[in-house]
């Protein structure tokens, strides 16, 4: 019987000596969905991309794609793109692309123009890997995920060394060129995350802090009631002084941010505990440190 659920994951968990990595982590995902899984580092994002393609055997829980295991699918109807950048060092580009597109059984030696202009390595493909920055590794990974023009497109970080231009480029040219396919990316980019996914997938720790929901939904005043928000570096005294008024704040990288239900009631009130702020806009970043409690209310 034919399925139109594109990705079926239930109840992921794995462990590695004893430590839990991924704890009971499930999701499904529908044709022409862009979803994007958010969490900080050790989160177990790419923990969980191999395991939807089997890089990784699940301890429980099982994973079916087009509604059969990985090994199972037939490859040209998806494209992968992991977060590893070692391997056929020794080739030039144009030598791997040729050896994936006689995997695919693709016609030719090189994709189309269109494509190589996307990922902007046309001026490079008589170069070995080797030679190539970080960036122009991802890209060639991203090409030989595209090429046969998938379904389905996994990405593991697949713009995470592009400069912000060859980033735009990739997602309007590349990944996005085919407007039905349907797209799971990891990305450390709450920016990136808002642009380009109709739903989003946090990841703390190992565990889902909530199910799969839209983008929409978690931008709005249910989960995100502020539209600024203040920046300061933490202070003892200051933290001690929004704890004791209640205040919704939470700390990362060394600075508070302060939702505030009255954001010019609030910059009279800490004036006094310090001498510099930003005042932001909210965003993912905080609906994120909500769901996984980092907040302090």
């Amino acid at each position: 019987m034919k399925t139109t659920t594109i990705l079926n994951c239930e109840r992921l968990s794995y462990q590695v000596r004893g430590k839990t990595l991924l704890n009971d982590v499930g999701f499904t995902i529908e044709p022409g969905q862009r979803v994007a899984i958010l969490g900080h580092n050790g989160a177990g994002k790419s923990t969980l991309i191999d395991l939807l393609t089997h890089a990784l055997e699940p301890d429980t829980g099982s994973v079916s794609i087009f509604g059969q295991p990985f090994q199972k699918i037939d490859r040209q109807r998806i494209g992968v793109v992991f977060d590893r950048l070692q391997a056929f060092v020794l080739l030039k580009v144009k030598e791997v692309i040729r050896y994936f597109r006689t995997i695919y059984g693709l016609p030719g030696a090189l994709p189309e123009p269109e494509l190589l202009e996307a990922v902007q390595l046309k001026d490079h493909l008589d170069k070995q890997i080797r030679y190539l920055s970080k960036g122009e590794r991802k890209k060639v990974w991203v090409l030989l995920a595209l090429m046969h023009n998938p379904e389905f497109l996994i990405l593991d970080e697949a713009t995470s060394e592009l400069d912000p231009f060859s980033r735009r480029r990739v997602w309007d040219k590349g990944i996005l060129s085919n407007p039905d396919r349907t797209v799971l990316f990891t990305t450390h980019s709450w920016e990136e995350a808002q642009e380009h996914a109709d739903s989003i997938i946090f990841l703390s720790k190992g565990v889902m802090p909530m199910p799969m929901i839209s983008t929409n939904r978690l931008l709005s005043e249910e989960y995100l009631p502020f539209d600024r928000k203040v920046v300061v570096r933490h202070e003892p005294a200051l933290t001690a002084f929004l704890e004791e008024q209640q205040a919704t704040f939470y700390e990362e990288d060394e600075q508070l941010h302060i939702l505030p239900s009255n954001l010019d009631e609030l910059l009279g009130r800490i004036a006094r505990l310090t001498s510099s702020y930003s005042i932001m806009n909210t965003s993912l970043m905080d609906v994120y440190a909500l769901s996984t409690k980092k907040l302090t209310v």
